[in-house]
């Protein structure tokens, strides 16, 4: 996980994302109006679950969600843009079961064997809610075909929090009504990284995997109840991120 001199990304490291460094951290206000956010590579828009998710949300330009990715030798910092006719969010505290509402979702794994990650989520109103997984063995099954029978090797620390995760967010308006929001997270790593043994500085040329998630609960045809919608930048089955570490993807960090 060592950088190298060339200025462009060798060709031979396979990744689905490239993370611009940035010299100073950007500011934290949702709004990724940072100098470096523009030039940051963006993610295709996120798609539908595998199948039998429901697809409906992938198909409309109205709840259209991409993510980029900046990094310094501390954090990286994930900057996601979701559109939203509406958003429903009434969570306040830390650690509540954001996923039950809307909420921009990230799995990540530094050590890039599917056996520890982190799940860290933002919900609209920048609540938080983090805990870290370990699986002892790596699921072998593949992101399309879980294999219920495979999880007992899977334990979930609901206790754990990412010290200095934080988060920010910030209405997207167009002719004076919103239709989105941006959310802009800062994740420091040196916690994950000790944790598998590397180096507690990010380093340019290195590969980390992530996956990103949107939840989305809209009204149903019955009372009272919502019905759930994903969106996801590498698919998963839905409802299921937290069991799909083979799902994530690469990120290289470069220039």
């Amino acid at each position: 996980m060592t950088g190298c001199a060339s200025s462009s990304p060798p060709a031979d490291i396979q990744r689905s994302l490239v993370a611009k460094m940035v010299k100073s951290p950007p500011v934290l206000d949702g709004k990724l109006d940072d100098p470096a956010w523009p030039d940051a590579e963006v993610t295709e828009r996120f798609g539908a679950p595998f199948p039998p998710g429901n697809a409906e949300m992938a198909g409309r330009s109205d709840y259209a969600t991409d993510v980029r990715v900046l990094w310094d030798k501390d954090h990286i910092y994930v900057g996601f843009k979701c559109l939203a006719p509406t958003i429903f969010a009434t969570m306040t505290n830390r650690d509540d079961n954001l996923y039950e509402q809307d909420v921009t979702e990230v799995f990540l794994d530094v050590g890039t064997d599917n056996t520890h990650f982190a799940e860290l989520q933002a919900s609209p109103n920048a609540v938080l809610m983090d805990c870290y997984h370990t699986w002892n063995p790596a699921p072998t099954y593949a992101a399309d075909k879980i294999d219920w029978n495979k999880n007992a090797g899977h334990v979930i620390d609901k206790d754990w929090n990412l010290t200095g995760f934080a988060a920010a967010t910030a209405p997207i308006m167009v002719d004076g009504a919103q239709v989105g929001w941006t959310t802009e997270m800062a994740i420091p790593l040196a916690d994950l990284l000790q944790r598998r043994g590397l180096s507690t500085q990010l380093t340019r040329g290195q590969c980390i995997r992530a996956n990103f998630l949107r939840y989305i609960w809209l009204e149903g045809p019955d009372a009272g109840k919502r019905v759930h919608h994903q969106l996801n930048w590498s698919p998963v089955m839905q409802g299921c991120p937290h069991i799909s570490p083979m799902a994530m993807r690469t990120i290289l960090l470069w220039d």
